[in-house]
C-alpha cells in the first residue's frame, strides 16, 4: 500500500524542520483536521488507517536548507515545506478531497504565525495520485521561511571561549 511518506519528494526532504516551525504548523493542521472531522496521521505518531477505508489526512514536513543570512551568524534562514496529504478511498470521487485540501490551504493563508520570523509562502497542489487499490492522494505543499535569530537569552546560556586549551560549553 502506498503511504504519503513513501513519496520520493518526502523521502528526499526528510524531517529536518525547526521545532518552532513544527509547533506552529501542527496547531494549524490539528485545528483544521478537527473542524473537518478528519483523522490525522502526524509524523512518527501512532496511527491506524481507517477500516473500512475512509478519508484521512497525513502530514509530512521537511526543511530544504538553513543558512546564515548575516555576518556573525546570529540569524539563520530556514526554508522548507509542509505536505498535507488528503487520503481518499479508491473510487470515492475527488469533490470532498478538493474541498478539504482547499480548507488546509486557506488555514495556512489566514494564519498569523505564533513564531516571530516565520512566514508561510506559496502553496502547490499536486494532481490526484495513481491508486494502489485502496487509496488515492490529493496533496497540498505549503512552503515556509523561518528567520531563526539567536536571542540575547540564548547567547547568555552558551559560553564560547576561543584560543588554545579553552573549552566551549552550552547550558
Amino acid at each position: 500500500m502506498f503511504l504519503p511518506h513513501d513519496a520520493p519528494e518526502v523521502k528526499r526532504k526528510g524531517q529536518q524542520v525547526s521545532p518552532e516551525v513544527w509547533t506552529d504548523a501542527k496547531a494549524i493542521i490539528e485545528a483544521t483536521a478537527l473542524d473537518l472531522a478528519l483523522p490525522l496521521d502526524l509524523p512518527n505518531e501512532d496511527f491506524t488507517t481507517p477500516e473500512p477505508p475512509a478519508a484521512w489526512v497525513s502530514i509530512d514536513v521537511g526543511g530544504d536548507a538553513a543558512e546564515t543570512i548575516e555576518l556573525g551568524g546570529l540569524t539563520w534562514e530556514e526554508r522548507g515545506a509542509i505536505w498535507v496529504h488528503c487520503m481518499l478511498p479508491f473510487n470515492s470521487g475527488i469533490a470532498d478531497g478538493l474541498a478539504w485540501r482547499k480548507a488546509f490551504s486557506v488555514a495556512f493563508r489566514a494564519a498569523q504565525p505564533t513564531v516571530e520570523g516565520l512566514y508561510y509562502r506559496d502553496h502547490s497542489f499536486d494532481p490526484l495520485s495513481s491508486d494502489d487499490g485502496v487509496w488515492r492522494r490529493l496533496s497540498l505543499v505549503v512552503r515556509y521561511e523561518y528567520d531563526d535569530r539567536l536571542t540575547n537569552n540564548m547567547l547568555a546560556r552558551a559560553k564560547f571561549e576561543g584560543g588554545s586549551g579553552m573549552t566551549a560549553t552550552a547550558a
